[in-house]
This record gives C-alpha cells, structure tokens and sequence, in this order.
C-alpha cells in the first residue's frame, strides 16, 4: 500500500514538474501571441487623408432621424452654430439654436481627427436629453475608449471614398463628423447637399 502511494506520488511529481517545464511556457506563449495578435488588429480608424484642411469641414452639416434633425453650420472663422429640430404633428419644429461659438479640431496620437465645438448640445441625438445640459459621454471606438465631453462636443472626423447619401463612388473622399456613441450606431453628420 505504501509503495502504491509513493509510485502515485512520484507520478504526480512527474506530472507537475513535466507541466512546469512545458505546460506553462507553451500557455504563456500561446497567451502572448493572443495579446500582440489584440494589440496589432484593434478596429481603429484611418487618419484622414493627406490633402485634409480645416477648410473641408466648413459648410451646413446635417444629422437626422425620421423624428428629429440637428443641423451644424460651420463657418471658416472659427465658429459655428447648431439648431435641432424636432417633429411635432408631422412638422419640424426648433428646440433650440445656439448663439455662434467657437469650435477647432484635434489630433490624436493615433493621427485621428476630433472637431470641438463648444457648448454643443445633446438633445438633437438624445431627446431624452434636455437641450440645456452640456455635459456628457461617448465611445470613440476608434481609440476605444470613453470620452468625456463637458461644455463641448467632441466629434470624429472621418474619411471614406463612396457617398453614402447619393451612392456614388467620388473620386474624392467624403467626411461624417460622428458623435462617439460606438462605430454601429454613432449620430453622424454629413454635408447638407
């Protein structure tokens, strides 16, 4: 009985000690990979093309549901303005347009534009969000990360080539200035046309 039990132990000891030796730097392998593999495929966005100003995001933006529309007008002064509509018996009806104020854009580490505009409101994309509050959150999912807006609203700039209105294919690139709520459902303007 008692040779059983120290056989038994023995080969426990092997199994462990054989474990050690291959088990735990196989899993840490295989864990690296899965981590690099993360770090290098994160969804992301693409910087905006080369040939990209200021001077491309002046102009009327509009984003809108079947209910409600917001409309930005951006001016080349640095300023813009924002009106929201909302439907009431079949017409749109003002909830709220700002006096001008001030908006300029950032860029990320990442090279990923964000255009400021200070004191935005939220209730176009949010009606349960009353218009006077200006503070609130989002996702950017291209950095991943939640973004804490107070006072302003902080928009992703993006690029694609194809017009998502009119289904064109352009030779240029269009913009949509998106509000971070997650890459399938972001509130995104696109220019007034």
């Amino acid at each position: 009985m008692a040779n059983t039990l120290l056989k038994d132990e023995i080969t426990v000891k092997k199994k462990l000690l054989f474990f050690g030796i291959f088990g735990l730097p196989v899993a840490f392998c295989v864990w690296l990979i899965i981590f690099i593999y993360q770090k290098e495929h994160v969804q992301g966005c693409d910087p905006m093309p080369g040939d990209f100003s200021e001077k491309d995001l002046t102009g009327t933006w509009i984003a809108n549901r079947s209910y409600r529309s917001d409309t930005l007008i951006i001016k080349g002064d640095g300023t813009y303005k924002q009106i929201v509509h909302f439907e009431e018996d079949g017409e749109l009806s003002l909830v709220y347009e700002s006096v001008w104020q001030p908006w300029y854009i950032s860029l990320s580490e990442e090279n990923y534009t964000y255009l400021h505009l200070e004191g935005m409101r939220f209730c176009g994309m949010n009606p349960q969000i009353p218009c006077d509050q200006r503070e609130g959150d989002g996702y950017d999912f291209c950095r991943d990360e939640t973004v804490m807006m107070i006072n302003e609203g902080i928009l992703i700039v993006l690029a694609s080539f194809g017009d998502p209105i009119a289904g064109k294919q352009p030779t240029h690139y269009y913009i949509s200035l998106n509000y971070p709520l997650g890459s399938e459902n972001s509130w995104s303007y696109y220019p007034d046309q």
